[in-house]
């Protein structure tokens, strides 16, 4: 059997996204765990009962099929043993144990790696921006990641495409399911001038679950991540945050404070990310950084373009970037910030049936008072950028609201919402995952 498929015997055991650093510092192998048994599993202190009855339930013959799948379609199956495998997703705890690759990953990780991420939503200017950095970042040598979605995320992987260079695209589903099919053409392209990344097996569908567990892929891949364009309640906040985590750069342009569309970027610039004035002031950094890998050759390339003497090979990116709205479609209007004193009353609050055991677990540990992250971290035993992705869920949910200080307020039912500092669900629609 393939050693391929102990490790990915082990991840769908788990759940993608769960903590394994404590499991593979215990035991040296998959393969080595899988021998030893249940009463080994028990007596090393490091899994729960849960996780100790899904390893039960899953087999490596199962996943051994799955490994079949991948080579008989031409996707490769990278797990940690594999030298292949990208470096910077080794320091994460919760480090993914198998990756399904579709293109050619040592494009990807031989070079400097930065995501730009946004709303899918974009405004002109949002769109036009997006594809504009991710030109002048492509020609200066590095690879754009983003996550294939409509919005930033495509501007960002047209740009790099146009301009020659090498982009990846990290996907919230497995191959082969029917996600998002307009972006098809665009997924193969990525693929072709980098690669395609997921941590689900093939025909794994997309949910609201998935995208976020994906994000802290996306941050690990890179050196940095820019938000372009970001609401309160964009997906792309998880991203930053997940940045943050990992000790990553986090890069945001400030945005016009009129529009509702550009206040999750805003507010990452207040909490502490980096205003990003100028793509080339970026660059610049990062070549300093890596002189072995931003040559100069490629900066003036950069240059040349943002300066408008050099023109994207495309014809069709000659005039404008691809997938950009129409202003008067995408531009949120300006509604003026409700004041702190000024409440509405919450009806009635009760649990969804399809919350996930984390987030009800982290839901039943808060209390009366406003915590931090830290603190339900400390109290739950997850880490803090699984309570972060965890509250977003919660508050999609109206379960929970981020309350002054970047604390997080648990709603009772009767209690009364301060919408300063959460928008209601109708304000929220159409967010990002």
């Amino acid at each position: 059997m393939d050693k391929k498929a102990y490790w990915l015997w082990l991840q769908e055991a788990l759940g993608a996204g769960a903590v394994t650093d404590e499991i593979t510092a215990v035991f040296p192998s998959p393969e080595e765990m899988y021998s030893r048994g249940e009463i080994e599993w028990r007596l090393s202190g490091v899994l729960t009962n849960r996780q100790i009855e899904k390893l039960k339930q899953c087999s490596p013959e199962k996943a051994q099929g799955i490994v079949d799948v991948c080579c008989n379609n031409g996707w490769t199956v990278l797990t940690p043993d594999d030298e292949d495998y990208p470096p910077k997703l080794r320091s994460l705890r919760n480090m993914p144990l198998a990756l399904f690759v579709r293109g050619d990953i040592k494009r990807v990780t031989q070079r400097v790696c930065i995501a730009v991420v946004g709303t899918r939503k974009a405004s002109f200017q949002g769109s036009y921006l997006a594809h504009r950095y991710a030109a002048a970042l492509a020609y200066s040598g590095i690879c754009v990641v983003s996550g294939a979605a409509m919005g930033i995320d495509s501007c960002a992987h047209n740009g790099a495409l146009d301009s020659g260079g090498v982009t990846a695209a990290v996907l919230g589903c497995g191959f082969g399911y029917k996600y998002l099919m307009e972006n098809e053409y665009l997924r193969d392209c990525v693929a072709q001038s980098g690669a395609l990344i997921t941590e689900f097996p093939p025909g794994f569908p997309s949910s609201a679950r998935t995208f976020p567990i994906r994000n802290r892929i996306i941050s690990g891949l890179c050196d940095a991540t820019i938000v372009i364009e970001a609401g309160v309640k964009s997906g792309s906040l998880i991203t930053a945050n997940c940045a943050i985590e990992q000790g990553r750069d986090v890069f945001a342009p400030p945005g016009d404070v009129f529009n509702s569309s550009y206040a999750g970027a805003n507010r990452l610039i207040r909490d502490g990310a980096r205003p990003l004035l100028s793509i080339y002031d970026l660059i610049t950094e990062y070549s300093v950084r890596y002189p072995d890998k931003i040559k100069p050759e490629d900066m003036a390339k950069a240059l040349e373009y943002l300066s408008g003497k050099r023109e994207l090979t495309q014809e069709q990116a000659k005039e404008e970037p691809k997938t950009v709205e129409l202003p008067h479609e995408s531009v949120k209007k300006f509604e003026p910030e409700p004041k702190p004193e000024e409440f509405r009353v919450k009806k009635l609050v009760s649990i969804p049936v399809g919350l996930s055991e984390k987030a009800k677990k982290i839901y039943e540990s808060m209390g009366e008072e406003p915590l931090f992250a830290d603190e339900i971290a400390a109290k739950t035993g997850f880490a803090p950028w699984e309570v972060v992705s965890s509250m977003t869920e919660l508050e999609l949910e109206d379960l929970v609201c981020l309350c002054a200080g970047k604390r997080y307020k648990k709603f009772e039912q009767g209690s009364k919402r301060n919408v300063h500092f959460s928008y209601s669900r109708v304000a929220r629609k159409g967010e990002d995952n």
